[in-house]
Order: structure tokens, then sequence, then C-alpha cells
């Protein structure tokens, strides 16, 4: 068949399709199960030769439809919220490296955003944020005496913590202040092993036994 233009050619092909679009379909679907390793390739290169051209395609569209696609996003995340949940718990688990790499670039280059959004958050919640901490603190605390005995070595008082005060043995393997230390926030693993290696050090004295024991020195 014949025809003057390409433009004839293309009509006649959109109509032919039109005419036998779910036998075409049915056959192209068939053909994909007979060749699936052929048609997997084919995919494979077709992809990797315009990545460039789909991957500006596919930026063009997501801008023209963006909020389309936030709108269809929404609405999956709120009927699928705990798939969503346990999802991105996964990727977290089996990406640590990638994701800790990415969060370190993401706040380097926008750290005057990272910062603003930390200091609206601490401002929102200082109330709860500093009553948790000083609660771990405690706790911890409280903790460390008890590991080293919990009552002064010198004269056993153990009537309340806040009267018990950590004491180098020797004042040479001081690293850091006790006190120092437990201003820090305890929830980090980090911090806590600053205060257990440093504990490890002393000995629990009471205040007036702490004072002699430093008079004396």
């Amino acid at each position: 068949m014949g025809f003057k233009s390409k433009e004839e050619k293309k009509l006649y092909d959109a109509n032919y399709y039109r005419e036998h679009r779910e036998k075409m379909r049915a056959q192209n679907e068939q053909w994909k199960v007979d060749h699936a390793e052929q048609h997997k390739e084919n995919k494979r290169r077709y992809h990797e030769e315009n990545k460039e051209k789909n991957n500006a395609y596919s930026r063009e569209y997501y801008s023209s439809h963006k909020e389309e696609f936030s709108l269809k996003g929404k609405a999956w995340r709120e009927k699928n919220a705990d798939k969503k949940r346990e999802g991105d718990r996964e990727w977290r688990e089996s990406h640590k490296e990638q994701k800790a790499e990415t969060d370190k670039q993401y706040r380097e280059a926008n750290r005057d955003a990272v910062r603003a959004v930390n200091r609206g958050w601490a401002a929102k919640n200082q109330k709860d944020t500093s009553a948790k901490i000083k609660r771990w603190r405690n706790i911890w605390r409280t903790m460390l005496w008890r590991r080293r005995g919990g009552f002064c070595l010198s004269c056993g008082y153990d009537f309340h913590h806040a009267a018990l005060v950590f004491h180098h043995v020797d004042p040479a393997m001081k690293n850091d202040n006790i006190s120092k230390l437990l201003v820090m926030h305890p929830a980090k693993l980090e911090n806590r092993r600053k205060m257990r290696d440093e504990t490890d050090k002393c000995v629990v004295l009471c205040q007036n036994c702490h004072a002699i024991e430093h008079w004396g020195n």
C-alpha cells in the first residue's frame, strides 16, 4: 500500500490501531508471555539508551502534575499507614549507611533550614523536653550510684542520693568532671559510655566525707 506522505501513513496507522485495539493488545501481551526474557532485555536496553530522555520526560510530567501526585500520595499513605511505616522501617534497616550519608549531605546543603526547624521544634517542646531529660538524668545518676554501691564508702550514708557524690580515687586517672558528664544527654550511647568509664574510677562518698577527704588532702 502506497502513501503520498508520512502524515497519511500516520493517519492510516492511527485508524487501524483504533479499529483493532483490543486484538493488538492481546497479541502484544501474548508475545510478552512467550518471549519474557527477550522482552525484559529489550526494556533494559531501551531504558539504558534513553535514560536522559526518560528522566527529562518524568521530571517534566511530575512538575506539571505535582498537585495530582501529592493528593494521590497523601491518600495512599493515609490508607496504608501501617504498610508504609513497616516499609520505611525495613528500608532504613537495610540501607543504614546510605541513609546516614544522604542525611549528612542534606544537612550540609540545608544547614540554615535544618537549624530553623530544630530551633522551632525545641521552642515548641522545650517544657516537655526539659522534663524528659531531667527524668533521664535522675534515673541514670541513680543507676550509676547503685552500680558503685549506692552508699557512702566512708560512713555508710544512703538516705538520699542527692547527698552522694563521686570521688576519684586517683586524681591522675581523672579525664572528665562527673558533674559535667551528668549534664550531657544520657540518651546517647556515647555519653553513657563516658559516664560509666569515668565513674568506674571513683568511689561514692557523702558530701561531708567528700569535703573531709579533700580537706585532708
